[in-house]
């Protein structure tokens, strides 16, 4: 038993590193959107130069995704079913719900903040562009290896490099699946969190088990 447990404990451990890291640079977009998109927030110089960082580290939130590529690598060396079942399985999860909640953190805080501006393109469409978007970023960051900040630091092999790896044969099947599961998983998760409200709400009103 006491193996068992020490074996699920290395497996929630085993990535801390990377995992960590990663979860700090999907957090950037969030905090950016927090404070750019704030309602009533006039663009200004700064706020222009905020939209560019932002831009740039968007891709950061769902770009844990891709980490999955190192899940089949720690189960073949997990030494117990239950560092699998209770460990690893759980830890991505996890990792990946976080990534993705950061992700559609952003696009909400986007939403809300086109739609109090007196022109408010149709959202759906410009979802979309943005899943793309962020979908070419993770791909470069994967295939091309860079990092958001880049394209400050190393411009022009930032530009080859991000032109070599979305001209690879499979780059825009993948860009679009990537794209695809975007844009239903935050779909999905604003379901949830529509509906989570809605009871909430239910509940609090006159007659309701919370009045």
């Amino acid at each position: 038993m006491r193996f068992v447990a020490h074996s699920i404990l290395a497996a929630w451990v085993s990535n801390r590193h990377w995992m960590a890291w990663n979860l700090m640079l999907a957090a950037v977009p969030a905090l950016l959107a927090h404070v750019l998109f704030r309602p009533g927030r006039r663009p200004t110089k700064g706020w222009w130069f905020g939209l560019v960082l932002f831009a740039l580290f968007l891709p950061n939130a769902p770009y844990v995704i891709s980490d999955l590529i190192h899940l089949p690598g720690n189960l073949a060396t997990a030494p117990t079913r239950s560092s699998v079942l209770l460990g690893f399985l759980p830890s991505y999860a996890t990792y990946i719900l976080v990534g993705v909640l950061s992700y559609a953190y952003c696009l909400h805080r986007l939403r809300r903040w086109l739609v109090a501006r007196p022109l408010d393109p149709g959202w759906v469409a410009l979802e979309i562009a943005i899943d793309l978007a962020a979908s070419v970023g993770v791909l470069i960051g994967r295939v091309g290896r860079l990092n958001s900040w880049d394209a400050f630091v190393h411009p022009r092999a930032t530009i080859w490099t991000s032109l070599t790896a979305v001209s690879r044969p499979t780059a825009l099947m993948a860009i679009v699946v990537f794209a695809g599961l975007l844009f239903v998983g935050c779909r999905a998760l604003s379901g949830i969190a529509w509906m989570g409200r809605a009871a909430a709400e239910a509940w609090a009103r006159p007659g309701g088990r919370l009045a």
